[in-house]
């Protein structure tokens, strides 16, 4: 059994969202559990206003400091809470069209429903015009949108590798398609590390089956702390 007791924490120091921008908690934490058996705490709900944007929930990890005195943590994680399928909605599967970080030079960040062939050929054409990696061809990739539909998220450039987009899930529920989305950078303390002088344009391009109802994109930040702030 793990030893583990109930830690109030004060405040939530500064973290780096995606490398660029700050994100700073306005709220106070009532609860932790921290466990001495493997000195990490956990903070299971934050809330952190972006940018001046609403409010979102976040998880928090922090491993202790060897401390005599006090009890001192540094952020090991941090990343938004993310929903889950309700009752009633079920999870639509989804395969890979094309998935990378410099594989075309896509400057814009978008995120794309495409539901007709004509409107694919045209896309196909300018990722195709970009293209960095000689790997991905000329030819559009043959999609049934009798069936099919493709949807396309590009993160845009970043001048330091680390970066990535993932699609997570797709949920669908009575009169919409839920697209979960996570940006995410490698996991360390460190900023510096992976740094590259090289843009990078991270993508992913799926197909799913074909569905007229809205397409909702629900995006999942997952955030490095730009030095281990300490507790």
């Amino acid at each position: 059994m793990l030893n583990k007791k109930v830690i109030s924490v004060i405040s939530f120091a500064s973290l780096l969202v995606l490398g660029t921008s700050w994100a700073e908690s306005d709220k106070s934490c009532q609860h932790a559990t921290y466990s001495s058996a493997d000195g990490q705490l956990h903070i299971p709900y934050v809330d952190v206003k972006v940018l001046g944007n609403e409010n979102q929930v976040y998880e928090a990890n922090m491993e202790r400091l060897p401390s005599p005195d006090s009890l001192q943590f540094v952020v090991t994680k941090v990343g938004q809470v993310e929903s889950v399928p309700e009752k009633g909605e079920s999870e639509i599967p989804f395969s890979i069209i094309s998935k990378g970080s410099s594989e075309s030079q896509m400057e814009v960040q978008q995120f794309l429903v495409i539901r007709e062939n004509g409107d694919f050929d045209s896309f196909w054409q300018e990722f195709v015009e970009n293209k960095l990696d000689s790997s991905i061809p000329d030819k559009t990739p043959v999609i049934d949108f009798t069936q099919e539909m493709v949807i396309a998220v590009f993160l845009g450039f970043f001048p330091n590798d680390g970066f990535r987009i993932d699609v997570k899930h797709i949920i669908e529920t009575d009169d919409s398609i839920i697209v979960t989305v996570r940006i995410s950078r490698s996991d360390h303390n460190d900023p510096t590390v992976g740094l590259t002088d090289a843009y990078i344009y991270p993508h992913q391009i799926i197909k799913l089956k074909k569905s007229h109802k809205l397409v909702l994109f629900n995006t999942i930040i997952e955030v490095s702390p730009s030095w281990p702030p300490v507790w």
